[in-house]
C-alpha cells in the first residue's frame, strides 16, 4: 500500500516531497495507533 500511496500522490501533486510526506504521517498515524491497542 506504500507504493500505492507514493503512486497517487505523485499523480495528483506531481511532486514527490508531497507524496513522500504524505507516506511518512501515514505510517506514523498507524505506527501510532498500532502502539496504542498494544498497550491495552
Amino acid at each position: 500500500w506504500l507504493a500505492t500511496m507514493f503512486g497517487i500522490g505523485g499523480s495528483i501533486s506531481g511532486f514527490n516531497l508531497h507524496s513522500f510526506l504524505v507516506a511518512v504521517v501515514g505510517a506514523i498515524l498507524v505506527l501510532g495507533v498500532f502502539r496504542l491497542l498494544r498497550r491495552e
